[in-house]
């Protein structure tokens, strides 16, 4: 259901989707969820710039999904070998990684994250390529996340240097809450050459140490990459209404019992999916924000 919902949005609100690929790495706990995800992948990979990759490895499933080189190169099998090398071993070859000769960009995303207004990634990609000490660019930051909701707080937006009518630049060193914490997987831009090398340096099994990892050695890049960038308002924010793994229980979550992965597997079994036209506009107060979904029958349904 909220794949479903991230997936439609995305499509919805980004106007050059076709120059992205998007790879969805997902795992299955139960025979409905598995028989779900294999409907998505069957509507979705009609779009040649989709492809589902079932979980084997996280960690390997990872670098093989953001590998930059061209397959069957030298270079794209020696970054496969290094990505399965302990993380302390892969760290020692690290340097050997030349820079792709034509940068690419990783957005990460979650599956319970929503666009909520238009964007373009060509304008995303073209300032960080304009501002060389920005770290990555934030879609789910902005003038409007004035609540950290994780720590359940409130968070004061730092000093904006405004770049274009959209776009702001800031300093995420000594910045508040979400503001000074530029490494994460929800809905952020990243240069693939500057965060391969580094991914590849951190000890991670699942989504949320792999996260975890990246802001615990975020320092590494305060002297070279001081700023962060994004949007004047964010363009997507994480509903989060349920939660799906057991590493770090202590995530701050909803609690509404209807909106369980059980709950919301039923009504998706039924032919329902969540009404993304109903967020568009929506001005989010922070990163992660509950709110009640809206449904509607799938097309196929009608």
């Amino acid at each position: 259901m909220q794949l479903h919902a991230v997936l439609r949005s995305f499509f919805l609100h980004c106007a050059d989707i076709n120059n992205l690929h998007i790879s969805v790495l997902y795992t299955c706990s139960s025979e409905l969820h598995t028989h779900q995800y294999m409907q998505l992948r069957e509507e979705w990979e009609r779009n040649p710039n989709v492809a589902f990759i079932r979980q084997n490895r996280f960690r390997y499933d990872v670098f093989k999904i953001l590998n930059p080189y061209p397959s069957k190169s030298f270079p794209y099998w020696f970054f496969g070998i290094l990505s399965q090398l302990h993380h302390r071993l892969a760290y020692l070859f690290t340097p050997l990684i030349s820079t792709v000769d034509t940068p690419y960009f990783i957005l990460f995303l979650v599956d319970d994250a929503l666009f909520v207004r238009d964007f373009r990634m060509t304008d995303v990609v073209d300032a960080l390529r304009s501002h060389p000490d920005s770290l990555g660019f934030s879609l789910r930051l902005g003038r409007n996340t004035t609540f950290c909701y994780m720590n359940n707080v409130d968070q004061h937006p730092p000093d904006f240097l405004p770049l274009t009518k959209d776009i702001l630049k800031f300093n995420w060193i000594n910045a508040e809450q979400d503001f000074g914490y530029p490494l994460e997987v929800s809905s952020s831009v990243y240069r693939a050459h500057e965060i391969l090398p580094f991914l590849l340096k951190i000890p991670f099994n699942n989504p949320n140490h792999l996260e975890g990892g990246m802001n615990w050695f975020k320092d590494v890049f305060a002297t070279h990459r001081p700023d962060l960038l994004c949007f004047e308002q964010s363009v997507a924010f994480s509903n989060p209404i349920n939660i799906v793994q057991r590493v770090s229980p202590a995530n701050r979550v909803g609690t509404h019992r209807h909106y369980s992965t059980e709950e919301l597997a039923v009504l998706f079994d039924q032919g329902n999916q969540i009404r993304i036209e109903a967020y568009r506009g929506l001005i989010p107060i922070s990163c992660h924000q509950e709110v009640d979904l809206v449904f509607e029958k799938r097309e196929a349904f009608r």
